[in-house]
């Protein structure tokens, strides 16, 4: 059996590219990305089809060994296909999906070249396309998500109950521009400082 925690961001052995695509490559084609503006999923789309081990190519290589996979997740409702962009489950999208991201992000030539043209190659039927639902090479592959936000939170509540504190989870979902989400967590804290205040005053 084959096992495997996963605790993202992925561990150094993982951001493995394809032959045809440098390391160097793969981290320009990432930094353009999340420059742009693109989502977790956008950029896992992307990743998945230009590394030789992520979207599910993991579980494959190791088959017919029972992979199973320990997993943190740092992903809202823990899709187990996006954290650390899903080395041993099954991939739902596609060669064009990633295609799709890259031009509609306006990146087709801001992107190393040999990104481009492996992704076109891959949509045009000429690259291996990453293991989908039900493919027997992943048959033998379990994951259990062990850790995550959720978890995170409540076990800092009790920590800090133990301790005499008052804790409050604002939220275990909170999404959007991290400017914007940064300014709601400070007028929240705000908020409970001036009713600590009133409370002492």
């Amino acid at each position: 059996a084959f096992h495997d925690v996963l605790a993202p961001p992925a561990p150094p052995p993982l951001p493995v590219p394809v032959d045809s695509i440098s390391l160097d490559e793969k981290v320009e084609t990432t930094k353009a990305l999340a420059t742009a503006g693109a989502s977790i999923n956008e950029l896992n789309t992307v990743r998945k089809h230009i590394s030789a081990v992520k979207g599910g190519k993991l579980a494959a290589a190791a088959y017919p060994a029972h992979v199973i996979s320990l997993i943190l997740s740092d992903v809202l409702e823990d899709p187990i296909d996006v954290i650390a962009s899903g080395p041993t489950t099954f991939d739902p999208s596609t060669f064009e999906d990633a295609l799709n991201v890259i031009q509609s992000r306006g990146l087709s030539t801001c992107i190393p070249q040999s990104v481009v043209q492996y992704l076109r190659l891959g949509a045009a039927g000429g690259a291996q396309e990453t293991p989908k639902e039900g493919d027997v090479k992943l048959s033998r592959s379990q994951s259990f998500v062990i850790g995550n936000n959720k978890i995170a939170a409540e076990e800092a509540l009790k920590f800090l109950a133990e301790r005499g504190f008052h804790g409050h989870i604002e939220t275990l979902a909170l999404r959007g521009d991290t400017a914007q989400a940064a300014h709601r967590i400070a007028m929240t804290a705000s908020k409970v400082l001036n009713e600590l205040d009133q409370e002492q005053g």
